[in-house]
């Protein structure tokens, strides 16, 4: 209690003096007078001594406290200091000591600015100072500087003491989180196989270059048939190879050239500040450079690029629009080839242009009963007549006339319109098919069959089976033919084979020869025909190679109980080389060009033509 004394000597003088006046049957005016000042002389000095010891007990506990809160600024990881009104320190903790290096002494001999340099002094004059004088309070970044001359980034906190001008001050060191930051910055920014920088680090650049306004290029650059490296050497040696050449493109980087590997095969470069001749012996050294040997695994490997190169302004004012026409370039460098470069032209542009157009026509060509199909015959060459016909798509455009399916079959692929395209084409040609059976003519009927529909259509069987039931048609009247790029997606795309092959459908390879794993595809593929490619019967009455290669086939096939088809016969003497090499089937314009139905039925089903054994005198039209 803070009055025990005053309350003890109160007492002490009641016990004393009051007995006189009670007790003592003496109660004067006098003895009551004696009582009451003894009583307040008591309670004066018993005050003063309860002050005293009260003042002393709460001094210990401050004492106390503040050594508690030392220890507790000390074990803190942050660093803690007080300046008075000039700035000097008048306390630092351990934390504050060690991160800065200085002793306890020199810190409080010393000013804050000594933390700083004179820039950082600057920033803080103009940032930190007027916000304590405004609001007490200020937080922020600076760069602090050690005793020893090292720099370290920082996270501080000010606020001002109430009532006073001293101001308490927390730093704490962000090394490690300013590491973490450009590390997660760095890998948003670059890609992780090549470490060059990424699409996204693209599209912020050229957003700098274009807010610049200063002309500058666009080199889109493809690595030529780099899935053969893959699918031969495997996809570590494509990592390995894809490493190498963005070692050799990084070598390019300058102060007016960037690099980006935006994923796969595909890498970008920006040059600004170069003329167009300046740009085009880059491309070339490029092209040159990407060119030499590559070693991998103990092998050789030759990689080849392709570029595209567009221009801003000239070619395009957005970002996407140069890096679009910038691919058409290298697209079209591609298809000529490739290993060269390709400025954006005319040319390109106008064939981009049309290519959009196209995909917007193709679109209505459905609804607008625009697309037709044509039946070439495939003829029995040692029977000498005609077991099937294939379907092929044509496109007769109101305004553009007749189109080639070279040109807006790709274009079908890729927007997805294939999959309703390839519907229409089956259920077209085997409505086509019960008619010529009606007259007494079940030939069987091979349509043509997407990559892209066997990778995307999910219910495309069920669709096939359902149309072959409304044809009262048996699935092995229907051949489905498919390209070797299958094997591109092996894994998503043979359990749909194997399906059709198991309820009967009939699976034959197209342009058999063309790719890197022909012989590969007779294992893994459930397949009952080959179609050799027409690139081998075209001379194959002039070069040994092609009649090499082709009686080769012919020879696996019917080993292997395949039903081989040439394509592309052409001529009398071309003919003759596979009826003597006993190659089963064939087909081509001097058998038949592509026939309408109405002119297919008006040559070969009116004239009986379908059963014609005199080849020799050819089938069908010139």
């Amino acid at each position: 209690m803070r009055h025990t004394t005053t309350l003890f000597f109160c007492f002490v003088i009641l016990l004393v003096n009051g007995s006189s006046v009670f007790y003592l049957n003496d109660p004067s005016v006098k003895s009551v007078v004696i009582l009451i000042v003894n009583l307040v002389v008591a309670w004066i000095v018993g005050q003063q001594i309860d002050k005293y010891i009260y003042t002393k007990k709460e001094l210990g506990n401050t004492q106390l406290s503040l050594k508690q809160h030392s220890y507790g600024l000390d074990s803190t990881m942050d660093g803690v200091g007080i300046t008075n009104e000039n700035g000097d320190f008048e306390y630092v903790n351990q934390s504050h000591i060690n991160l800065y290096g200085y002793t306890k002494k020199e810190f409080l001999q010393s000013n804050w600015s000594m933390c700083y340099s004179e820039d950082t002094i600057a920033k803080l004059g103009k940032d930190a100072i007027p916000a304590l004088e405004d609001n007490g309070y200020w937080r922020g970044e600076a760069e602090g500087i050690r005793k020893n001359g090292t720099t370290f980034p920082q996270e501080i906190v000010l606020s001002r003491i109430k009532d006073s001008k001293k101001v308490f001050c927390i730093v704490r060191d962000v090394t490690e989180q300013k590491l973490a930051e450009d590390n997660i910055k760095r890998m948003a920014l670059t890609n992780e196989l090549t470490h060059l920088h990424n699409r996204r680090s693209l599209l912020l650049t050229l957003d700098q270059l274009i807010m610049e306004k200063d002309s500058f290029y666009v080199l889109f650059l493809d690595i030529d048939r780099f899935k053969v490296t893959n699918d031969t050497l495997g996809h570590e040696a494509g990592d390995r190879v894809l490493v190498d050449v963005a070692t050799r493109l990084a070598s390019f980087q300058d102060e007016y050239t960037s690099v980006f590997h935006i994923g796969g095969d595909e890498f970008i470069l920006t040059i600004n500040n170069k003329s167009e001749h300046e740009t085009a012996q880059v491309a070339s050294r490029l092209v040159q450079e990407i060119d030499n040997p590559y070693f991998v695994s103990e092998n050789s490997i030759k990689i080849t690029v392709s570029i595209g190169i567009s221009c801003y302004p000239d070619h395009h004012i957005e970002k996407e629009g140069l890096l679009k026409l910038a691919d058409a370039a290298m697209y079209y460098a591609k298809l000529t080839g490739g290993n060269h470069y390709q400025f954006i032209n005319k040319e390109i542009m106008d064939s981009r242009e049309r290519k959009s157009f196209l995909e917007l026509e193709l679109k209505k060509a459905i609804l607008n009963q625009e697309l037709s199909l044509h039946y070439q015959p495939i003829v029995d060459l040692q029977f000498n007549k005609i077991v099937g016909v294939e379907a092929l798509l044509r496109w007769q455009h109101p305004k553009l006339g007749s189109l080639s399916p070279y040109e807006f079959i790709p274009i079908a692929e890729e927007t997805g319109l294939i999959i309703d395209i390839g519907r229409w084409v089956i259920q077209e040609a085997l409505y086509q098919r019960s008619l010529w059976k009606k007259e007494g003519f079940p030939l069987q009927i091979s349509v043509n069959i997407s990559k892209r529909q066997l990778k995307r259509d999910r219910t495309l069987v069920n669709y096939i089976q359902s149309c072959l039931v409304k044809h009262h048609m048996l699935p092995g009247d229907l051949e489905l033919e498919v390209t070797e790029s299958v094997m591109e997606n092996y894994d998503i795309i043979l359990p749909v084979l194997n399906e059709m092959r198991r309820i009967g459908i009939k699976i034959a390879i197209d342009d058999f020869g063309t790719g890197f794993s022909s012989l590969g595809l007779l294992k893994h593929l459930p397949i009952d025909s080959l179609k050799i490619d027409q690139t081998f019967i075209r001379d194959l009455d002039e070069n040994q190679i092609d009649l090499a290669i082709v009686k080769s086939i012919i020879e696996i096939g019917n080993s292997l109980d395949i039903t081989i088809t040439a394509e592309g016969i052409e001529i009398i003497e071309q003919l003759k080389i596979l009826k003597d090499l006993k190659c089963t089937l064939g087909q081509g314009y001097y058998l038949s060009h592509p026939l309408s139905s109405q002119q297919f039925n008006e040559t070969f089903i009116k004239t009986d033509l379908v059963n014609e054994k005199n080849i020799e005198t050819k089938i069908g039209l010139d």
